[in-house]
């Protein structure tokens, strides 16, 4: 997977200047040449006292070259979007499991690249997975449930697949 750069700023500093130093200079180290990286910059400890104005000098620093996400690790306040953020900029997505008749395992996904196929999903369980695939049965919100899909289906964020081999 493509790697994501971060930035995290803590809102707690007196000096959100200083807290806010520039990210690395994406050009630095190849020849001049201009890198494209998908960025997301976290505001952490969004319920320090002085966190709200600390978090608009960051906004009007960087506001207009990258999202900013405030948070609050500690009282769990804007972590549902981080992840969803994470999920969205490394372009990637989940894909469960389940065996026939059982129930589906929701604790332990598939984490694929958008756009993976149905083959995909069933190579990263295993090559011989792949290959001894006979068909697969797939719930989830664009299709029917239990649907029998091609090996070529494009999977989505959430599917649910059901192997047979």
């Amino acid at each position: 997977l493509d790697l994501l750069d971060q930035a995290r700023i803590d809102l707690v500093r007196d000096d959100a200047r200083a807290a806010a130093a520039a990210p690395p200079d994406e050009t630095a180290g190849d020849g001049g040449r201009r890198v494209a990286r998908r960025a997301l910059l976290v505001a952490n400890k969004l319920d320090a006292p002085n966190a709200a104005g600390n978090l608009e000098v960051v906004e009007d620093l960087y506001g207009k070259r990258f999202t900013i996400l405030p948070v609050s690790a500690s009282m769990e306040t804007g972590l549902d979007e981080l992840r969803a953020q994470m999920f969205r900029l490394l372009h990637v997505i989940r894909v469960y499991t389940k065996a026939p008749g059982q129930k589906p395992n929701l604790n332990t996904p598939l984490i694929m690249r958008r756009g993976g196929t149905l083959l995909d999903a069933a190579r990263e369980i295993h090559k011989d997975f792949a290959h001894n695939l006979k068909f697969a049965r797939l719930w989830g919100a664009r299709v029917y449930d239990g649907l029998m899909v091609p090996r070529e289906h494009v999977l989505e964020d959430g599917d649910v697949l059901e192997f047979h081999l």
